[in-house]
């Protein structure tokens, strides 16, 4: 049976403590640079209901993992309000302005925005991907870019 990675699991993995959340495409007012994930559920320690992704195409469908509230990990040495602006205006299929993570933005489905400052967005975000990683044995929904340390998977 395959471990649900919470939210809150995610953040203390790279010793963070999570803000928010926010509805998906609500605002952020946070201007240092920082880590987000984007999660189905509204609480940081929830597991989630099954979501219906037949809607999805079939490539796409592939990388969902049912029962996992954690969708999409991200960082930014930029302010995170600013990043966090940038992928709610991203079109799905356009290059600019936030093409890691532009899958979610086909889910039918209440999304939340979690997010931590931090001065070593890289590293925080290895360090959650790669729990994400060592447990699921796969990547984030969302998640195309994998970590340096877990590259070679």
């Amino acid at each position: 049976m395959p471990y649900n990675v919470t939210v809150a699991e995610l953040f203390k993995a790279a010793a963070l403590t999570p803000h928010g959340p926010v509805r998906w495409r609500d605002h952020v007012i946070e201007n240092r640079p920082g880590v987000y994930a984007v999660a189905i559920v509204p609480r940081a320690d929830d597991d989630c209901a099954p979501i219906d992704v037949n809607y999805l195409s079939d490539a796409i469908k592939a990388r969902w993992i049912p029962g996992q509230p954690v969708i999409y990990i991200g960082r930014t040495r930029r302010p995170l309000s600013r990043r966090i602006r940038e992928f709610y205006r991203h079109v799905h299929g356009n290059p600019r302005p936030h093409r890691g993570g532009q899958d979610l933005l086909l889910l039918n489905c209440p999304g939340w925005l979690y997010w931590s400052p931090t001065e070593n967005p890289t590293l925080a975000e290895d360090e959650m991907i790669e729990y994400f990683w060592e447990r699921v044995r796969r990547f984030p929904f969302a998640n195309r870019i994998r970590s340096a340390r877990v590259r070679n998977h």
